[in-house]
């Protein structure tokens, strides 16, 4: 038979032993945790990156749809002082005692 003593020492032992083997659980699955909560937040930063490129890409967009309509309208006012002899001639109207003179210039 064992004696008292040793069965406690024993018990003792094994005790010791699960809040060991407890502790360890304990810290891996805190460490879990943080890696966990860690991969979490780099998601939210890239998502975060990802939708500010694409607020970037669509304001450069925007901005290339303005400078052409900008363009095609000074295109437009070019093709009408071109087209229309009024916008680029100079008319000058004289009175006479034989009548109206109208020069171009």
């Amino acid at each position: 038979m064992k004696c008292f003593v040793e069965e406690e020492e024993e018990e003792e032992e094994e005790d010791e032993e699960k809040e060991k083997e407890e502790e360890e659980e304990k810290e891996d699955k805190e460490e879990k945790d943080k890696q966990e909560e860690k991969e979490v937040e780099e998601k939210e930063e890239e998502e975060e990156e990802g939708d500010e490129e694409k607020k970037e890409e669509e304001e450069e967009k925007k901005e290339d749809k303005e400078e052409k309509k900008e363009e095609e309208e000074e295109k437009e006012e070019e093709m009408e002082c071109k087209v229309a002899p009024w916008c680029a001639v100079e008319a000058t109207i004289t009175s006479t005692p034989q009548g109206a003179i109208t020069t171009l210039g």
